[in-house]
């Protein structure tokens, strides 16, 4: 018979099961050290080279006005007698960007240069690197080629000697082939002209930027408001985090939790094609608030199709609404241009992290420092993308996988695969009995059947030593001392407050 209180802790184990047998096979025992060697350095390589990247590049234009002098002025009988590159390149005006590989670092034209026809832009782009279109007035970039040339909006040619950005040839082959000059492109032409849209003309990419876009970015002078520029950034990069965290934490919870459901007319397929499957009961056991009811339904000759339909629309709903806080949040959060995809792999790294948490962190330290790390990780890396109007970000957020990684096998490497291997008997060594060291009071007794509420995900958890040995006995499968005097708050022996190891909740809490 299905016994739902005795089996309220299988989920549990079978996620342990899945911890244990994963981090003590031969080939992740072998690979644990060397992923950690590996990810450390990458880490250290990448917090390296962001940070040359970004005090050579970002907040910071060279090439640009020297390119305008030297090309563009000459081109239109322009008197350059102040940097008055707004009067030089007016705003109904297109420019024209081509990069060449070249090791020179002065500004004079490479190729054709000039006005353009449609022969100067086959030869450009044909020999050019990279190839940028910009203008400082959003609709005028906007406007298709034939209504431009009706009009007779006026486009220029400008060259650029990579040498320009970079004076050696490590460093040009690393912009060429890996680093890429659109981060480059963008500061350059923004702090040049302060607002305008440009495009990547091979991979049509756009970034649109107005000037009033750019003040949350500039520094003020003031001390005190300087001081709270840099409290409001850091309270929106905790924000972030807070909110990325909580509901990709929840999408997962109850996705698990419902989808489970599934399982069940899997089995009753299988079985019926003649394949070899475990008891229906084990199914029941392992997902417990999945199994009382299946259950129900069995016990009156009912098929499961209205509940599984039922779970399935839970799935379905809660995912567009996953998708449409995803959209939501990246127009509150990042309401500025930013690189392609860059949301969606935030995103991914999030959900990643989640899962990660949810599988393997058990012991006592990694869950209490890990997420701690890591999340101080997702804040610096929106600390980092919210301070400056367009920095390396892709690099950034490389720069936080790299560490999260070396972190994350720090931790499997020190505490998890070394409490797996020593006493098992040891009350802070998760086991089957006890497969994770954090605690929460259990507030119900119908949370030995059902999936605590959502609410749970924001509650914090507790170490063994809150809660006395009559508390830990349900964790054992003992039965609870209900003989000991009843205390108050956590320490509660009444069956309201019996102990439960935390259930698949995978908000890492930072507290």
């Amino acid at each position: 018979t299905f016994d739902p209180c005795r089996r309220s802790m299988e989920f549990e184990r079978a996620l342990f099961r899945v911890h244990e047998r994963t981090l003590l096979s031969d080939g992740c025992l072998k690979s644990q050290k060397p992923i950690l060697i590996i990810s450390s350095a990458i880490f250290a390589l990448c917090v390296v080279v962001l940070a040359v990247l970004h005090f050579s590049y970002v907040n910071v234009s060279n090439c640009i006005p020297q390119v305008l002098d030297y090309q563009l002025a000459p081109l239109k009988n322009f008197s350059m007698e102040s940097s008055n590159y707004s009067s030089l390149f007016p705003e109904d005006e297109l420019l024209r960007i081509y990069i060449f590989d070249d090791a020179r670092s002065d500004p004079s034209p490479v190729g054709i240069a000039g006005q353009e026809s449609s022969t100067t832009v086959a030869a450009q782009q044909s020999a050019a690197f990279s190839s940028y279109r910009f203008s400082r007035r959003v609709e005028v970039f906007a406007l298709p080629e034939d209504i431009r040339e009706v009009h007779a909006f006026k486009s220029y040619n400008v060259t650029i000697p990579s040498g320009c950005f970079a004076g050696t040839g490590v460093g040009r082959f690393l912009l060429q082939h890996l680093i890429g000059f659109d981060t480059i492109m963008i500061n350059e032409l923004l702090w040049t002209f302060g607002e305008g849209s440009i495009e990547n003309i091979d991979s049509h990419e756009k970034w649109v930027w107005r000037a009033e876009s750019m003040d949350p970015f500039l520094k003020p002078d003031n001390f005190f408001l300087l001081v709270l520029w840099k409290i409001r950034i850091l309270f929106a990069a905790v924000l972030a985090f807070f909110l990325l965290s909580t509901v990709t934490g929840l999408f997962i919870r109850i996705t698990i939790s419902s989808s489970a459901i599934l399982l069940f007319p899997i089995h009753n397929c299988l079985r019926r094609w003649g394949f070899a499957t475990p008891s229906e009961d084990l199914l029941m056991r392992s997902f417990p608030w999945i199994g009382i009811q299946v259950a129900q339904f069995n016990s009156q000759n009912k098929p499961l199709r209205p509940l599984v339909l039922a779970h399935l629309g839970v799935v379905f709903v809660f995912y567009f609404i996953y998708i449409a806080s995803h959209f939501a949040w990246t127009i509150l959060l990042y309401p500025w241009s930013t690189p392609e995809d860059l949301e969606d792999s935030v995103y991914a790294y999030v959900a990643l992290v989640e899962l990660f948490h949810l599988i393997f962190i058990r012991t006592r330290l990694s869950i209490a420092f890990l997420p701690r790390i890591l999340g101080s990780l997702l804040i610096w890396f929106h600390v980092y993308l919210f301070s400056f109007c367009y920095g390396f970000s892709y690099l950034a957020l490389l720069t936080t996988c790299a560490g999260s990684v070396a972190a994350c096998m720090f931790f499997i490497v020190r505490y998890e695969t070394v409490a797996l291997r020593g006493n098992p008997f040891h009350p802070d060594t998760p086991s089957h009995e006890n497969p994770r060291m954090a605690y929460m009071p259990m507030m119900s007794p119908l949370w030995t059947v059902e999936l605590a509420p959502l609410w749970t995900a924001f509650f914090p958890v507790s170490s063994r030593e809150a809660f006395s040995n009559g508390q830990m006995a349900l964790i054992r499968g003992e039965p609870p001392d209900l003989e000991s005097q009843p205390g108050s708050g956590m320490n509660d022996t009444s069956p309201l407050t019996q102990l439960t190891s935390r259930q698949p909740q995978t908000h890492h809490d930072p507290s």
